[in-house]
């Protein structure tokens, strides 16, 4: 396939992957820190595994982004470390243990700011069908 190289200038990863055959992605617009990024994906995997049938993705996104930008500092800080504990390296171990400790305590919210909770995108289909049964033990099967 060859690509018009105009298209190429304006051309982002999650574009490419649509281009590519990937049925959706859900990404960020801009950088955000990767300690956001891991409490952002805990937050949206744990509502996309609740349970069985059509998962409206937008809408999971934007329960997310509600939920963040409502998440205390100790809230936060205390899922960071339950994040930390489940890691699978000592480096992710100790990036997940340091960004919740670089959040100073309290009761404010954290993540208020729509830098931090509007974010996050859905590219291509906006919804997938979650299977009951479970395809690894772990993660319900999803499909277009």
């Amino acid at each position: 396939m060859r690509m018009d190289p105009r298209l190429d200038e304006c051309l982002d990863l999650p574009s490419a992957l649509i281009i590519a055959g990937v049925g959706t992605v859900i990404a960020p617009m801009w950088p955000i820190e990767e300690g956001f990024a891991a409490l952002w994906t805990d937050l949206f995997y744990e509502r996309l595994t609740a349970g069985a049938g059509v998962a409206d993705l937008a809408a999971l996104v934007r329960e997310v982004n509600h939920t963040v930008r409502a998440m205390s500092r100790d809230s936060a800080a205390e899922r960071l470390s339950a994040l930390a504990g489940g890691a699978q390296d000592s480096a992710a171990y100790i990036r997940l243990l340091a960004y919740g400790q670089h959040l100073e305590r309290g009761t404010e919210p954290v993540f208020a700011h729509p830098w931090w909770w509007a974010a996050f995108l859905v590219y291509g289909r906006g919804r997938v069908l979650i299977e009951e049964g479970r395809s690894d033990g772990k993660h319900p099967r999803a499909h277009p």
